[in-house]
């Protein structure tokens, strides 16, 4: 491929700015990484991507139904990592519902999951993951062979979707295991980096 540099920059901004140089590509098929195509007079222009870095590693949880304790690691690994990670969440037997406790916990601590839906480990087979987190004692040993996986975790959490008893209750079992994920998750990242 064909490239020339172009100097320009928006007016205001500093010499040393990003936008100081980039690269006219004639006839791009894709966008180098980092890089995404301008919309407007020329369109075969790359510009730095400044607006939505990649994140650095990816993370699987994984459960039987899908439907408590993943969904809540998955949403605590998006928002406590900033950023630096991908997290995702899958089921051994989907339960094809998130269970609305584990929703109202989370909204407690100021996480919004009532759009997350379950998924199989089906969905997941062959991708890559940095790291592959089991949340209960059933995923850990039915767990599929991930190619490229990196390193596997198991932390044993009861299913809060068991617990009986009246709602008080099991809203205490939802929040036991809702801020047990958070700790674990706050190590994960201490020890990951992120």
């Amino acid at each position: 491929m064909r490239a020339r540099r172009v100097r320009s920059r928006p007016r205001g901004e500093p010499e040393d700015s990003p936008w100081t140089s980039h690269v006219l590509y004639l006839r791009p098929k894709t966008a180098p990484e980092g890089l995404r195509p301008r919309r407007g007079k020329l369109q075969d222009e790359m510009v730095p991507d400044v607006g939505s870095p990649r994140p650095s590693r990816r993370v699987l949880v994984l459960c039987t139904g899908n439907s408590c304790r993943s969904q809540m690691a998955e949403a605590w690994l998006n928002r406590l990592a900033g950023g630096d990670v991908d997290a995702f969440s899958a089921g051994s037997r989907p339960a094809g519902y998130v269970h609305p406790l584990a929703v109202r916990v989370m909204a407690e601590a100021g996480i919004d999951i009532s759009g997350h839906r379950t998924k199989p480990i089906s969905e997941f087979l062959g991708r890559a993951f940095d790291y592959v987190v089991t949340v209960c004692d059933d995923a850990a040993e039915s767990c599929p062979v991930f190619t490229g996986q990196g390193l596997r975790v198991h932390w044993g959490f009861e299913d809060p979707a068991q617990a009986e008893g009246d709602e008080i209750h099991r809203l205490q079992v939802f929040r036991r295991v809702r801020d047990g994920l958070r700790e674990r998750i706050e190590a994960l990242l201490a020890e990951m980096g992120a």
